[in-house]
């Protein structure tokens, strides 16, 4: 599908086909694999960056702090375990060779010279460099891929321990998965790469953004931060890495995060006001309507 609307452009050749950007059969075949793997994802993956992130914050004394990149680099670091079982280590060294390879294709991939004037995207020698970052980022990908294959294949990958990638590689893979043909299969895998860009884009640009602006509007709401704390305290106890269980039942700091994603749009009474006690009975209500979409249906949302 983007090889169709830019092709031979920088953004087809990363992101090729994959499950975002397909329609038909293409997209209900990485549905079959990507969809499962999304329910598995067990929690530890996010509680150990978070204490990460948190060890780091307690050592910075009254010196401001650069939110917004910080996040960028804490999402990323999620990601990385998430995604691909990797510690990316973003919070510790943002030059890591992995991010620096992935920010690189960024940066060239939403240059604005070649947004605003797409014929750049056709002559060679201004696009030898950008391919060649695109090459290499894929190469990694390939390298991880491998790497989990054969992991997999051998047993080395713990029960508590799967990715992402380990789980889609072990969909693919299993000899009862009726749904995918062979050649369904084979077409996947090749494309897991272009899906695990996807994933990268998708899992830490606009979270990192949320989490920016949420720290930001409890900062500026001192009464909301103290409730929110209150309320963590009090179903967490003693220990602050919180079970599935757990998390479901912090309703107010889930209204926060409802109400940090719903600020902007026009659709509210009193839409710049940071109320999110606004969502304390009415949530299904706002859903259904459609005033507020901020995450997609499923019980990951």
């Amino acid at each position: 599908m983007l090889d169709e609307h830019f092709p031979n452009s920088l953004i087809a050749r990363y992101y090729g086909v994959n499950v975002v950007h397909s329609n038909g059969i293409d997209w209900q075949r990485y549905r079959k694999i990507c969809n499962p793997a999304f329910k598995s994802l067990p929690m530890h993956f996010f509680i150990e960056t978070g204490d990460k992130l948190m060890d780091m914050l307690e050592k910075i004394d009254n010196k401001p702090i650069e939110v917004r990149d910080l996040m960028h680099r804490f999402t990323l670091d999620v990601l990385g375990k998430a995604a691909f079982g990797i510690d990316f280590n973003n919070l510790g060294d943002p030059n890591n060779i992995y991010v620096t390879a992935y920010n690189k294709v960024q940066e060239d991939i939403q240059n604005p010279y070649f947004i605003y004037f797409p014929i750049l995207n056709y002559i060679p020698f201004l696009n030898k460099q950008r391919f060649k970052r695109v090459e290499e980022l894929d190469n990694k990908f390939d390298k991880i891929i491998e790497q989990k294959r054969e992991d997999l294949v051998n047993g080395n990958t713990e029960s508590n321990q799967k990715d992402l990638l380990d789980l889609m590689l072990k969909a693919c893979e299993d000899p009862e998965n009726q749904n995918l043909t062979n050649t369904e299969l084979r077409v996947y895998l090749k494309a897991l790469k272009h899906n695990l860009g996807v994933f990268m884009l998708a899992g830490h640009d606009t979270t990192a953004s949320s989490l920016a602006t949420v720290l930001y509007l409890l900062a500026a709401h001192k009464d909301v931060q103290q409730k929110a704390r209150e309320e963590i305290l009090t179903v967490l106890g003693d220990d602050l890495t919180p079970s599935a269980e757990q998390h479901r039942s912090l309703k107010y700091l889930n209204m926060i995060i409802y109400e940090n994603l719903r600020l902007y749009p026009p659709l509210w009474k009193n839409p710049e006001e940071f109320l999110p006690e606004r969502f304390e009975d009415q949530l299904h209500k706002y859903e259904e309507s459609s005033s507020w979409f901020g995450f997609g249906g499923g019980s990951r949302k």
